[in-house]
């Protein structure tokens, strides 16, 4: 691959939103985080600065850049021709920054997330729009959450398990609500604590196993089944068919996603209008899989 061009992982994602237990308008949200001041788009956590200064509503689907970047570090530069080193001082309201480029559909509410190691996740994204909208009464009570879509593999692997030793399993809030979508004790006790995220973790007895036909692996198997999943973690960890040590999987393993052939522009960063485009064209793909 020539040196001017790098790899990027796009990650699907699925946007659930509720205010006061309702399912949310979500292009009225949209409309209304583009009338904030790019400026203004932008909060403080853990440490890290998190903006969103694109938000750009084009017919069914919203453009986004988010930038992500540690508060207070400013970057050291070395020379390797001198073997030097400086520190760059910053200015005021300056971080070293990384871009993360991401599409939503405001129809099936998928969002496709370009994936950077040290930039915004999908989960960041949707943290920032939550934390930026109630800050109107409008959005008061906003709940907004981005959980994977999900590979067929995940379920293969976990079918390849002759014993299960700990099965966990995370879930959002579902778009429509806990009871609909999770007619279960955990989506009973999230529903009655109006919780926005479950989770529950098993362990089997000392030398059991955890049960393949019912029970937390029956329901994890039925949730990364699902056409619209709002799991947002799962691992298990036993024994494989055919194998004597323990081994460990993670849902965060099979996310669906595409990796694409991306440009660079002459500082080295990926370039806005390619990263872009390739980014289109996935969302294209799967709303169109035929085509």
């Amino acid at each position: 691959m020539p040196s001017n061009y790098t790899s990027r992982r796009l990650e699907v994602f699925l946007l659930h939103g509720h205010q006061h237990g309702i399912v949310i308008d979500y292009r009225a949200l949209f409309e209304y985080l583009a009338t904030i001041a790019p400026a203004a788009r932008a909060r403080q956590a853990s440490g890290k600065l998190y903006a969103l200064p694109t938000i750009e509503i084009e017919g069914d689907r919203v453009r986004l850049i988010a930038y992500e970047g540690p508060i207070g570090e400013s970057p050291l530069i070395y020379n390797r021709l001198n073997a030097q080193e400086r520190i760059e001082r910053l200015a005021s309201g300056e971080v070293v920054a990384r871009k993360t480029h991401a599409l939503l559909n405001l129809v099936n509410r998928e969002l496709i997330v370009e994936y950077n190691f040290r930039g915004a996740k999908a989960t960041d994204i949707a943290w920032l729009c939550e934390m930026l909208a109630i800050g109107h009464s409008d959005w008061d009570g906003l709940d907004l959450s981005a959980t994977p879509m999900i590979e067929p593999s995940f379920l293969e692997a976990l079918n390849k398990f002759r014993v299960i030793k700990i099965a966990s399993v995370k879930v959002a809030r579902p778009n429509q609500n806990w009871n609909a979508d999770l007619k279960n004790m955990l989506g009973e006790m999230a529903s009655d604590s109006d919780a926005r995220m479950a989770d529950v973790t098993l362990y089997a007895s000392r030398k059991g196993t955890l049960s393949m036909t019912k029970g937390l692996v029956t329901y994890i198997k039925q949730m990364v089944s699902s056409v619209l999943p709002s799991i947002a973690g799962a691992s298990i960890s036993g024994i494989r068919e055919g194998e004597t040590a323990d081994s460990t999987i993670s849902l965060n393993k099979h996310l669906q996603a595409q990796t694409v052939r991306v440009r660079l522009n002459d500082d080295g960063y990926v370039d806005d209008q390619d990263i872009e485009d390739k980014i289109r064209d996935y969302l294209n793909s799967r709303e169109n899989p035929q085509s």
